[in-house]
C-alpha cells in the first residue's frame, strides 16, 4: 500500500466523522430555534411523532437491557464452565469415569492374569 492511499483514506474518515458530528448538532439546533419563537405552532402530527419516538426509544432502551443481561448470563455461565474445566485436572470426564493411559503391554499383561 502506497502511502498516498493511506493519506487518502484517513482524509476520507476525518471527513466522514465531520458529516455524522454535524448532522448530530443539527436537531440540536432546530429544537433551539422552534423554543425561541412561541408564536410558530407545531403540528398536531409533530407532536404525535414525537410522542412515538419517545416510546420507541423507551422500548428499544428496555430490550437493549434485556439482551445485556442475557448477555451477561451467558459470560457468566460459559465463565464457570471454562473454569470447571481448568478445576477438573485429575483426568476424570463428565461421567466420572478415570482415564488412565495404560499401554497395550499392561493391558495384555492384565488379560493374561485374567486368563
Amino acid at each position: 500500500m502506497s502511502l498516498s492511499f493511506v493519506l487518502d483514506i484517513i482524509i476520507v474518515l476525518c471527513m466522514g466523522g465531520m458529516i455524522y458530528m454535524l448532522a448530530r448538532a443539527l436537531p440540536r439546533i432546530n429544537d433551539f430555534s422552534t423554543k425561541e419563537n412561541p408564536e410558530i405552532e407545531t403540528p398536531k402530527t409533530l407532536v404525535y411523532i414525537e410522542k412515538a419516538d419517545e416510546q420507541f426509544k423507551k422500548t428499544t432502551e428496555k430490550i437493549l437491557r434485556k439482551i445485556k443481561v442475557i448477555v451477561m448470563k451467558t459470560d457468566n455461565y460459559l465463565s464457570d464452565k471454562l473454569s470447571g474445566f481448568r478445576k477438573n485436572k485429575d483426568n476424570k470426564n463428565d461421567l466420572g469415569f478415570e482415564l488412565s493411559e495404560k499401554s497395550q503391554e499392561e493391558e495384555f499383561e492384565n488379560d493374561e492374569d485374567k486368563i
